[in-house]
Formats: C-alpha cells, structure tokens, sequence
C-alpha cells in the first residue's frame, strides 16, 4: 500500500472516502503502508463506513485490495479433499464388499440393497460436487473469493444439502428394509412398516421446508448481494427443529430392534456382530449431535464461502458412514466360505492324524431291519467316513461319521429337547430287508 493515490485505481471510490476519513483520524499517514494495516482502530472505523456506504460487491472488492496489499492470507480449509476422500473410498469399498456377498451367496438384490446402493451413488455425487467447489473458494474466505463464483459457490451448497438428505433418507430406508427382512414376526413387521411410513410422514415436510426456504427458490443462492428482493424462512430456527427430530428417528431405529434381537438364540460371535453394527450407528449418531453445534456457524452469512465447510465436511462423512453401517450385516456372508472350508480343512487335518480336540468326528448309531429283536449296532469312532460291512448275520452295519465342533450347528440348535440327536439320515429297502439310519 504505497498511497490513496496507488489504491484509488483498484478501489470502489466508497471505499476510498472511508479509508481516507480513517486516516484522518488517526496518528498514520497515507504513505504508512505498516502504519495503516497495523491500526486496528484505524481498521474498524474504515471497515464499519465501508460496510454503510457501499453496497455488497463494492465493499468485498475493497476488502479484498487492503487484505492483499497488508500481507493477510486468507484462511482456506484443506482437509476438505483428504477427508471427504478417505471417507468415500472406506464407503465404496464395503458396498462392493456387500454386492459381492450377494453373487457369492447366490442371493437375489432386495429393496435394502437398491435403497443402499442408491445412497452410495448419493455419497459419490455429494464428494464430487464438493471438491469441486473447492477448486472455486468452498472453505475459502468470502473476500479471497472472485465476485463471479460466489453464486456459482451458493448454487452447489444448495445442491450438496439436496443429495445430503436424499442420502440420508435412503440410508435410514435401507436399515428398516432390512429390518422386515430379518424380523419375520407379524408384530415386528407392523413396527418395522409403520416406522417406515412415519419416517416418510416427517421427512417430507422437513425436505421440502428446506429445499422451498426462500421465495423464489433462486432466491436461496441470490441473496447474498443485496441486489435483489425476495423472502426466506429462519433458516437457523428450521436447522435446530428439523435436526432434532431427525436425531429422535435415529434413536429410534437404533433401539427398534433390541427386543428382537434378545430374544435370538445367538452365538457369541453374531452377538460381537450385532454390537459392531450398534456402536457404528451411535458414532453416526454422534456425528449428527456434533453438527448441532455447527447449525450457528453454518447459517452465518458473512463469510459463507469459509462457515459452511466444516458442515460439508462433517454431512459427508456422517452419510459415507451410514453406507457402511447399513452394510455390516452382510460382511459376514462375504467370509463365510473362506471360513467353512478353513474349519473344514482343521477337521479333515485332525479326522487323518486321529488328534482329539475341538474338532473330530464320530459316529452315531446304525439301526437294521430286526426291529423286533430291537438290536441296536454300538457306536463307533474309528471310521474316518461312511462305509458298509456286511455281517455273518446277514445284517448290513450303517456307519455315519459326523464331524463335530464345539458350536451348535444351525440343524441342531431346532432339534425338540427330547430327541437332540434324531436325525434320520435316510431309509432304504431292497426285497423284504430294510435299513434305516439316524445320527
């Protein structure tokens, strides 16, 4: 800052006047570049009549010249890219995680894999928007930032809370979609369908409030100017009401399902599971208390350009891991080959060396045609697998070997009490014998 005279070129003459008359009052003179910048009284004055005097445009462009020539570095966020990044990528990866359980499973894609798979397309256009904008001053200060991109920036904050909610929706659909799927009991259905219809109930008018929050719609994006004329809701107001209610949803899908899940007979294991997916939906949840307390910063209109990323920033890792968490159910299928033949190989390595342990095999009782006499074949351990001898008695000996864990399988865990062990394995005849086996 040589002079007024070096300035009057790059200033609005508003702003000049103001910068003078500040000056003026002061103990600097108008070739004290250090002088000037370093006056904060001197500053206040200048910046409060600039404020008054010109108009919007006018005083961030001399905001801009003075900031620049006095050595001041705007404040840009730069974890908007590595962040949003990270956390799409963790995203994408699970949901192809899950597609592939479901070729792998040979299973049929239901409602809640569409709905999720919807909501990753969500996730993908949210951080791609974004880091976009970032290339045009998002997380820049707003006098850092060219005249000409700032309705371009307000465009696309408006767009990005669009696909947020979109996304979010889609994900909470998901999660009770997948809950009709697992809980087949008439009453949890009704709750699970009447939650659902709720959701949509109370969604909708949130959605719209915020999407039709100023008259005109362009309006929303226009404003900042103070060109043209039009009227907006309290926008702070509707944050605080629509993020509570959607914070009491939340809670509520996460406790919906204790009390069918405690009443599954489960293994430790799927238990460990079904706590996994319980503590990923409290830390979604927490980021949503947490961007409470951005609703203030966020809805500032001074510097939205720098104010409104650390909420950007914040939607798109919370829906990136409502993705995730709406997924965890099938990581488990994923693995479950991997894991059968693993255990299989164990048994088939311990079953050939004859170790006894965890895991080993014996065999259950072979019963022959003479149920009269009611003569029963002992059991017999030494038969690594099924084969058939014939007796003197003329009798055919049936032989099962069964590999055993220390887990209760699926088929066992619904045996009645009473005959915990009365599989019949099959029948057959051949003329007027007839053998049957069990295990």
């Amino acid at each position: 800052m040589g002079s007024l005279t070096d300035l009057a070129a790059l200033m609005p003459s508003c702003s000049i006047i103001c910068l003078s008359s500040a000056i003026a009052n002061s103990t600097c003179v108008p070739s004290d570049q250090s002088c000037i910048c370093g006056n904060q009284a001197l500053n206040y004055q200048a910046v409060s009549c600039i404020a008054t005097s010109c108009t919007v445009r006018e005083s961030l462009t001399a905001l801009n010249v003075t900031e620049r020539l006095c050595g001041v570095v705007p404040v840009t966020n730069h974890s908007i890219v590595p962040i949003l990044v990270i956390f799409l990528v963790l995203a994408a990866v699970v949901a192809a995680m899950r597609i592939l359980a479901r070729f792998l499973m040979n299973m049929r894609f239901w409602w809640d894999d569409w709905a999720n798979f919807a909501a990753m397309l969500c996730c993908i256009a949210y951080t791609v928007y974004l880091i976009k904008l970032k290339d045009g001053g998002f997380g820049t200060d707003l006098w850092a930032v060219p005249l000409d991109n700032i309705t371009d920036q307000l465009i696309g904050y408006y767009a990005t809370l669009v696909i947020y909610v979109i996304a979010r929706l889609l994900i909470r659909i998901s999660i009770i979609l997948f809950y009709t799927r697992i809980f087949r009991s008439s009453r949890a259905e009704r709750l699970m369908w009447g939650t659902l219809i709720g959701i949509f109930i109370i969604s909708i008018p949130l959605v719209l409030a915020g999407v039709l929050q100023c008259t005109p719609v362009s309006y929303t994006w226009l404003r900042w100017d103070g060109e043209k004329t039009g009227h907006c809701i309290d926008l702070k107001r509707l944050m605080w009401t629509a993020w509570i209610i959607l914070l009491l949803i939340d809670f509520w899908l996460l406790g919906i399902p204790l009390p069918f899940v405690a009443n599954l007979q489960l293994s430790l294991k799927k238990k460990l599971l079904a706590s996994t997916m319980f503590c990923m939906g409290l830390i979604v949840v927490a980021i949503s208390i947490y961007k409470l307390t951005l609703i203030d910063l966020y809805t500032r209109e001074t510097n939205p350009t720098r104010d409104m990323a650390p909420m950007g920033i914040w939607a798109g890792v919370e829906i990136d891991l409502g993705v995730i968490c709406a997924c965890m159910p099938s990581m488990p299928m994923l693995f479950r080959p991997v894991v059968n033949r693993f255990k299989s190989s164990l048994a088939g390595t311990a079953a050939n060396t004859g170790h006894t342990g965890h895991t080993g095999s014996t065999s259950r009782y072979g019963l022959d045609s003479d149920q009269k006499k009611g003569r029963r074949f002992l059991p017999t351990t030494s038969q690594p697998s099924s084969s058939s001898r014939r007796f003197s008695s003329g009798n055919i000996r049936i032989v099962t070997t069964i590999h055993q864990t220390d887990e209760t399988s699926v088929s066992e865990a619904h045996l009645p009490l009473c005959e915990p062990a009365a599989i019949e394995l099959g029948r057959i005849s051949q003329g007027n014998s007839n053998a049957q086996a069990w295990s």
